[in-house]
């Protein structure tokens, strides 16, 4: 307890200081800048009066002036004390003159102004006219027009809410959480029914295991705003259950931008630990997140096993190796020696000494060009930042007491643990985008996509495990995942020769995951409270070298007719086709000793990983036949090493046609608008396991025919939605669709297999059959002005073959195996709640402070079938709940942010974002474990100096200090904690300049 006072009073000292630097300038620029008076005001339609967005405001013989804004305000500061004459404008509108407004020093004044349609009857024109981008009217506009169900958060929200990437930030959208700190839940359904899409372009993903993409490896900078498609249409690809996520980039800006951005942040847990912040000897180039080679295996390496038993015995010739150049076992051991040797870096951690950490961010974009003719530009945006991380709390695992069901205990033979968790990772992305338009009809653009984000980390835990009464464990991991997408859009415009409209798309995409050199080596603690190795029950200093690439091709076309009488009746139809070929690969190997004899030694905890040093190995003199040293040996881990790689295809191809049109009932044809249509998609998944040493594929059990799994998977997947317009600011929305969700890569593979990251085992099924969803939606909306919403609405999703997971023990009770299975039902509905107000506190004159608000409040559950047949035929009793929750799904999900904009330049804001309970982990029996709820708020605050281009921030995250706490939630209440971990209090603070 006195720590944590301890660690409260830094913290609270930390936030005083920052707020002191931060505010107390501020406020002195801010007070200086306040001395002159300032014209505020709105200007409408003086018969609707609705705002005009765009209108010119200037006074008279200045050089003083503005434009509104999507609320139809205008603001002109900084004005001397004067008398003035207002002339205001607007295109389709006489112009309007007020003389003699009388500005007293300090003082500000309101004038709103009523615009009247000119009354010249002008030729028609058609103007396009494109709404500020990133923007929350923009956002709404969007939500509003569109004919299928969106939530989205834009650019300015996710500036207030302080979220430093999407993943961060796609918890304020209506019924979203995030699992594992990077993968999105819409709905209370994980990512496998959750596609995720950069400018409506696919992504390849570095995730072994997944065909997900982490959503933390997208910076919030590059992001103009993300959107939630939550009900389905024809032309968006079948597998759709939660939802589709679409992350916009920028094409290019409506002027010349030139934006610099720097920044600090620091975190008070990791400065109150400096002492426990080790790492491994590491490359020239890690502060970047670019591994130099120093981790890698060695391009000299052999291609093939590297047994301790190398050679075989052939008759007549005796023992043969797969090396020429070795005659005899001791030759072999010397070349073990001299593999292990050339492996860097070290077991032996230094300690680490923090720089501070920043980030940096530019954008770069220009417009050019005749609008009328020819029109570009282009956009650039470049970002990297960079942390460090620190967590140390409670790991354990629980078992339920035989014969004693519902009753768990912490037993001897399973995990009690504290468990620290430090490293360093960086994140650089980019984006660049050009753009063209001919003659406003043809419009081009091209846009690349590079993210790269890497993460230097090391475990390091205490305590008791399955086998061990006490011991320290370490794990270090070094991993770097990059993905690249490139895509070319066309959009036509052949109004020429009726209202058509062609879209088209092509993108190439490639991710990839390079992890080298992770590394395990574990103690036990002796009588005399010495370490020695683990050796006996588990192979001591493991070393693994993982690697994976993920390819995509990607092409899109699409035609739309829209009906020249009446934009509403329209036509759409067109093609796809995606190709996806990934390659991941794992080579394992331990330390092993070329004699019985050999010792590892007894250590005290300075000395820990010192057994595996390069001096420790064997040494062998060749010319004199002489061994100079007996020692470590590396020896390759050949357990399953058949299928430590795979390999995998998969074809999509679909059509589509949707019609839409508004239906002549009851007389409510200008009302009632119905979007229906259909999509054929074929589908096609190949999996070959492979031997990634000699890239020989895997073999069935008679050796003769090479394991393969295939899944094709055609599907007729209709959509209807039903919008009704009940007034001109109010829309009631019905939505019915069928989507589908399919296995995993290696989820249909007839063979068992350990996950590329966790202990458990997991076994494929190639009789998985792909989960068939049934979606159900109504949401009424409710737009009181442009930028304010009140919606209510209800979805429900019903399954037929969920894919789940069947747990069984093997081994023992504490050996968790886990398989694929179709379960026999499942289903997840609930209600979604959003509000958005600007609130009356403060005039006008002084600025705007707003409201938004979302809730979801849902049940799911899954029923697993009594018996699951395993692959082989043999049937088993699945251990797990027969009925529980969806993985990932929070019963209640609440987001607020309050923002204030003053127009003397400060923002501010507050957010809240609240999860209940949500399950984690499938185990045995009642044991399953569910992450505990969390409150979470944060602010930000700046400063836009009036007369000067730049801008100061600062965030300030975890202001409660809440823990992440994961446990086993009983049905009496009571909670078995499984990890506690404290992530402490984060600020940081920017300062960006506009050229």
């Amino acid at each position: 307890m006195i720590l944590e006072h301890k660690n409260g009073e830094k913290a609270m000292k930390l936030l005083i200081k920052l707020c002191y630097w931060f505010l107390v300038p501020v406020a002195l620029v801010g007070s200086v800048s306040a001395q002159s008076g300032s014209i505020v005001g709105k200007i409408t339609d003086i018969e609707s009066g609705e705002a005009l967005i765009g209108a010119n405001v200037f006074l008279e013989g200045t050089s003083f002036g503005s434009a509104t804004d999507f609320e139809g305000n205008y603001f002109i500061q900084n004005l001397p004390p004067g008398t003035y004459t207002i002339v205001a404008n607007y295109i389709g509108y006489e112009k309007k003159i007020i003389e003699d407004i009388e500005l007293i020093d300090e003082n500000s004044i309101t004038i709103d102004i009523e615009l009247s349609a000119g009354a010249i009857e002008l030729q028609a024109v058609e103007v396009e006219v494109e709404a500020k981008e990133g923007t929350e009217r923009e956002e709404l506009q969007q939500k509003r027009e569109s004919t299928v169900l969106e939530d989205a958060i834009s650019a300015d929200q996710i500036s207030k809410s302080g979220d430093s990437n999407a993943a961060e930030a796609m918890r304020r959208v209506t019924g979203v959480t995030i699992r594992d700190g990077k993968f999105p839940v819409v709905r209370g359904l994980g990512e496998r029914y959750t596609a995720v899409q950069v400018n409506s372009s696919p992504l390849p993903s570095p995730e072994p295991d997944k065909k997900a993409v982490p959503l933390d490896l997208f910076p919030t900078s590059l992001i103009n705003g993300i959107k939630v498609l939550k009900t389905y249409s024809a032309e968006m690809p079948g597998e759709f259950g939660g939802g589709g996520i679409i992350l916009d980039t920028k094409a290019y800006p409506d002027q010349r931008v030139i934006d610099v951005s720097f920044g600090l942040s620091g975190n008070t847990y990791i400065s109150n630990n400096y002492d426990h912040l080790f790492s491994n000897v590491g490359g020239k180039n890690d502060f970047w997140g670019y591994d130099d080679g120093t981790r890698a295996l060695p391009k000299e390496f052999p291609d093939y096993v590297v047994k301790k038993q190398g050679g075989k015995y052939v008759i007549g010739e005796g023992w043969v190796y797969p090396d020429s150049s070795i005659s005899n076992f001791l030759g072999w051991y010397n070349k073990l020696s001299q593999l292990g040797r050339s492996l860097n870096p070290g077991f032996v951690h230094k300690k680490q000494t923090p720089k501070q950490p920043f980030s940096f961010s530019l954008k770069n974009g220009q417009k050019w060009g005749n609008k009328s003719f020819i029109e570009g530009g282009y956009f650039i945006n470049l970002n990297f930042s960079n942390k460090y991380y620190y967590k140390n709390g409670l790991s354990k695992t629980y078992l339920e007491q035989s014969g004693n069901e519902g009753a768990l205990s912490l037993v001897s033979s399973l995990e009690d643990r504290m468990l620290s968790t430090n490293g360093y990772s960086t994140s650089l992305a980019s984006s660049i985008s050009f753009g063209i338009k001919l003659w406003q009809m043809h419009d081009f653009k091209l846009n690349f996509i590079y993210s790269h984000k890497s993460d230097d980390k090391m475990y390091r835990s205490s305590g008791s495990t399955a086998n061990v009464a006490e011991g320290i464990f370490i794990s270090d991991k070094y991993i770097e995942k990059t993905v690249r997408s490139l895509s070319l859009n066309g959009d036509h415009k052949l109004n020429k020769i009726g209202s058509h409209n062609i879209e088209w798309n092509a993108t190439i995409g490639n991710s990839t995951r390079y992890e080298p050199r992770s590394m395990q080596h574990n103690y036990r603690f002796t009588d005399d409270r010495y370490l020695s190795v683990i050796a006996s029950s588990t192979e001591p200093g493991i070393v693994d070298y993982i690697d994976g690439d993920d390819n995509l091709l990607n092409l899109d076309l699409k035609y739309k007719y829209v009906n020249s009488n009446d934009e509403r009746i329209q036509f759409k139809t067109g093609l796809a086709y995606q190709n996806k070929f990934r390659n991941f690969s794992k080579r394992s190997f331990y330390h092993g000793v070329s004699h019985a004899s050999v010792s590892y030694g007894l250590l005290d905890s300075t000395q820990l990983g010192e057994p595996f040093s390069k001096n420790k190995f064997f040494l062998y003199n060749e010319d004199a036949d002489r061994i100079i040293q007996k020692g470590l040996i590396l020896v390759e881990r050949s357990d399953g090493i058949s299928r430590n790689g795979y390999r995998a295809d998969q074809y999509v191809d679909a059509a589509f046609v949707q019609f839409q049109s508004p239906v002549p009932i009851f007389g409510l044809s200008d009302k009632l608008l119905l979007i229906a249509g259909i999509r054929s998609e074929n589908y096609d998944l190949k999996v070959y396991p492979y031997n990634p040493v000699t890239g020989v594929r895997d073999f069935s059990q008679n050796d003769t025919i090479p394991t393969e799994s295939k899944q094709l998977d055609p599907k007729i997947l209709p959509a209807l939605n039903l919008n009704f317009n009940a007034t001109d600011n109010t829309i009631l929305r019905l939505a019915y669709s069928k989507t589908v969700a399919r296995g995993e890569f290696r989820e249909i593979a007839p063979f068992a297999y350990q996950e590329f990251y966790g202990k458990a085992i997991r076994i494929g099924n190639p009789d998985l059959k792909p989960s068939e969803i049934t979606n159900y939606d109504i949401r009424y909306e409710w737009y009181p002005t442009p930028t304010e919403l009140l919606s209510v609405g209800y979805f429900n999703k019903d399954f037929v073959n969920p894919i789940d997971i069947a747990v069984f023990t093997a081994g023992g009770s504490d050996r968790i195996n886990l398989m694929f299975m179709n379960a026999e039902s499942a289903k997840t509905s609930g209600f979604e709640f959003e509000a958005r107000k600007t609130l009356p506190f403060i005039p006008v004159t002084m600025g705007l402070m707003r409201l938004s608000f979302n809730a979801t409040i849902s049940q799911s559950e899954v029923q697993s079938p009594e018996s699951v047949t395993f692959f082989t035929g043999d049937p088993f009793t699945p251990v797990s709940e027969k009925n529980r929750p969806l993985q990932g799904q929070s019963d209640i999900i609440v987001n607020s942010l309050l923002s204030l904009r003053l127009n003397s330049g400060y923002n501010l804001a507050l957010s809240y974002n609240y999860n209940s309970k949500k399950l984690v982990s499938l185990q045995s029996f009642k044991a399953s474990e569910y992450e505990l709820p969390s409150h979470d708020v944060n602010v930000t605050a700046s400063k836009d100096f009036q007369k000067l281009p730049f801008r100061l921030g600062i965030k300030l995250k975890n202001l409660l200090q809440q823990k992440e706490e994961y446990a086993i939630v009983q049905e009496n209440g009571s909670n078995y904690y499984t990890s506690t971990f404290d992530p402490g209090f984060s600020w940081s603070m920017s300062f960006s300049y506009k050229f």
